[in-house]
């Protein structure tokens, strides 16, 4: 080395990342989490006030981004006259060149880079959306994006490139992406032209449509068309054109999230690495699935080791949590439509409208959102104990979000109904103290008691139990009166015969998989003519032990027509009977009647206030009139 002419050449091995990072975090902010090795050799020449590297090499092995691996990287350079000249070597699908004038100079400070990735290249989506979204490789799918930009370099206080410009070119052929939202992978289809302008990306226009600027699409087999405006890292304020998607109503089909009619528009706004997203999205005749719930995984050390297959010293790099990734939702509006239909055969089915505006981040985790809006129940039907509750018609069925409680736990004000029979012949249920019975006609029909399932208050409560029941206890049976029962001498009352059934099916129940849902505290029976909880309970397991009966009873043919009966024809003739059953009841309404129905029975409901009713019933199979007064107090 000599002040006015320098000779020779340098050798750098296995210079930690780590270094790097910390050097380059004084001047800018690293957006990742980058592992790794540098090595590097060159001849040195020129003098010290203006130092040259002629036939440079640099190698990027061992390397990852975010604790994914990636290929080495080999890169060949020339620096002469305060202008470093790059250009990529491997791997193929990465093609990088360009001119950076180091320092700056007045009459020299721009600087040009050159940037191709193939299809390989893809891998790094999953890098830079912190493992969100995946390309899944295959042998009909192609990627090419192109970016050329351009710049003025800046090193006054940090490391700044002003007056940014270029363009890039991207064409998607056949992609398929995996999301953890989704069960299924998806494919995607774009092709279209971005400018880079000031630090922002705009979309040019769509290949050979002159003056069109938007870049055209599909995605899971729908279209889709982008227009608009994006800043890549500032949070500037875009309001005037920002980067807008276009869904036409088309059918979208998302194994495991949703099926049907949807479209709308979404607006991005923030920044390229930091986007938050708004505009709204209308789903038409749709079927929704809950998605499985995602485990939670506990925050790791800030420091990480990524793993060397070298002998080489690994590196550890620090965490930049805050830099990730993670696109926000903003008033994010959702319509459900007319009627969205969310379904888990035979245990539920639910048919919704109402509309719900989203907010929080998207970050693979549903606990993180937030949801303002009511959600309707225009049907709905819920099996408890083997027994099918059927949303009850004359009440205003709600689903209500607070964005204080999360998406996953809304406010619930639901009424179910169903129909239960006491078999003729068999104990008659005990009824509560102030129900007095008083029959003036003796009925041939079993007793019709209708039974109301009430769910009011927190979603998250249904799972929280108020302390084991104690059925027994409600009974007031006592020790003392059980212990008789080892006496052969024992004789029980009709009454308390009938207390230890309902004591003994009742904690039955509370070993069984209902047991969460009935011991809930926003969860209560109720009947009419009144039954105690427990007698609600055990009258209800009677559906349950003949069914079972029934099957046990049946032979593989008889099986199989009850299999068909119960979950073919049966769902079939209830949609039929509904829509009837719904026109009848707005007729009902229409005439100044609470309800009419004409199946199973002939009802018609007329309340007389707040507190009392009459109710007139008529009876097919047994051809029998009943008139009922009912009084609430």
């Amino acid at each position: 080395l000599a002040q006015e002419t320098n000779s020779g050449d340098f050798l750098l091995q296995n210079l930690s990342l780590e270094t790097v990072s910390n050097l380059a975090s004084n001047f800018v902010t690293i957006p990742f989490e980058i592992a790794g090795n540098l090595n590097a050799k060159g001849q040195l020449g020129g003098s010290l006030t203006n130092p040259e590297v002629t036939n440079g090499q640099v190698a990027f092995v061992d390397g990852s981004v975010n604790d994914t691996s990636l290929d080495d990287v080999e890169v060949t350079f020339d620096y002469v006259d305060s202008r470093l000249d790059f250009d990529t070597n491997k791997p193929d699908y990465l093609q990088a060149s360009g001119k950076v004038p180091f320092p700056p100079k007045p009459d020299s400070d721009r600087i040009d880079i050159n940037l191709k990735l193939a299809t390989p290249a893809m891998a790094l989506v999953s890098v830079v959306t912190q493992e969100q979204v995946a390309w899944v490789n295959g042998e009909d799918r192609t990627a090419d994006i192109e970016l050329d930009v351009s710049g003025r370099l800046e090193l006054a206080d940090s490391i700044k490139i002003k007056d940014l410009s270029g363009t890039s070119e991207v064409n998607i052929q056949n992609g398929t992406i995996k999301t953890k939202l989704l069960e299924d992978d998806f494919t995607l289809n774009v092709v279209g032209k971005f400018k880079l302008d000031d630090q922002r990306l705009e979309v040019v226009n769509y290949p050979d449509t002159e003056g069109q600027k938007t870049l055209e699409g599909d995605l899971a087999g729908i279209g889709f068309s982008v227009s608009g405006e994006l800043p890549i890292v500032s949070n500037r304020t875009n309001t005037s054109n920002p980067l807008t998607l276009n869904i036409p109503q088309d059918n979208l089909k998302l194994a495991g999230l949703y099926e049907g009619g949807v479209g709308g528009n979404v607006v991005i706004t923030g920044s390229a690495l930091r986007p938050v997203i708004a505009g709204n999205i209308s789903l038409e005749n749709g079927q929704a699935f809950i998605p499985k719930a995602q485990e939670t995984k506990t925050e790791e050390s800030d420091e990480k080791t990524v793993k060397n297959t070298s002998n080489q010293t690994p590196s550890v790099v620090r965490s930049r949590n805050n830099n990730q990734f993670v696109p926000r939702l903003k008033n994010f509006q959702v319509s459900l439509g007319d009627e969205l239909r969310v379904q888990q055969f035979p245990l539920y089915d639910f048919r919704l409208a109402g509309d719900l505006t989203l907010n929080g981040p998207i970050n693979g985790n549903l606990q993180n959102l937030t949801g303002l809006g009511t959600i309707k129940l225009r049907r709905g039907e819920v099996d408890v104990l083997e027994t099918e509750f059927v949303a009850d018609r004359r009440h205003n069925n709600t689903i209500v979000f607070v964005p204080e409680q999360g998406l996953l736990n809304p406010n619930l004000d639901l009424k179910f109904t169903t129909i239960a029979f006491e078999p003729s012949g068999a104990l008659r249920q005990r009824r509560i103290d102030n129900e007095i019975l008083e029959n003036v006609l003796q009925s041939s029909r079993p007793d019709q008691v209708k039974i109301t399932l009430a769910i009011k208050g927190q979603t998250s409560q249904i799972l929280a139990l108020g302390g084991e029941k104690d059925y027994c206890a409600d009974q007031q049976i006592t020790s003392s009166g059980l212990a008789k029962l080892g006496s052969k001498t024992t004789i029980l009352s009709r009454q308390q015969f009938q207390e230890l059934a309902e004591c003994v099916y009742g904690e039955a129940i509370a070993n069984s998989e209902d047991k969460e849902f009935l011991f809930s505290p926003i969860v209560t029976l109720s009947s009419t003519p009144p039954r105690s909880e427990s007698g609600i309970i055990a009258l209800l397991g009677n559906s349950f032990i003949t069914q079972f009966q029934t099957i046990a009873n049946s032979n593989e043919r008889e099986i199989a027509e009850l299999v068909i009966t119960q979950y073919v024809v049966r769902p079939i003739i209830k949609n039929i009977l509904f829509t009837v059953e719904e026109k009848v009841s707005n007729v009902g309404r229409s005439i100044g009647l609470a309800d009419l129905q004409v199946y199973p029975t002939f009802d018609a409901v007329y309340d007389l206030g707040q507190t009392s009713s009459v109710e007139l019933s008529y009876d097919y199979v047994f051809n029998e009139v009943q008139v009922r007064y009912k009084l609430q107090f």
